[in-house]
């Protein structure tokens, strides 16, 4: 809900995100990084995440939306901490 007022605030403020959430989701999500830098950005791609379609009639995306992608986001974001780096040996 936090992130949903925040976007809803001022939505051209960068997202105060981890570069991994957002290349993560960025990846998740088939889109460019630039595209989720803001914080209206990365709200929507989160919504994206839990469902959400965002095409031009939609509106604003609802908690329950934005808490599954949320929850896929964390999760994706444990398996990346403990995959950690990869050492070729």
């Amino acid at each position: 809900l936090q992130l949903r007022a925040e976007a809803r605030r001022d939505p051209d403020a960068p997202a105060d995100e981890d570069p991994v959430a957002i290349a993560l989701l960025a990846s998740a999500l088939g889109v460019p990084r630039e595209d989720l830098v803001t914080r209206r950005g990365f709200h929507r791609g989160v919504a994206r995440l839990g469902g959400f379609l965002a095409r031009r009639g939609d509106g604003e995306p609802g908690w329950q939306t934005l808490w599954l992608g949320a929850r896929r986001l964390v999760l994706m974001l444990l398996g990346a901490e403990l995959v950690g780096p990869r050492s070729e040996t």
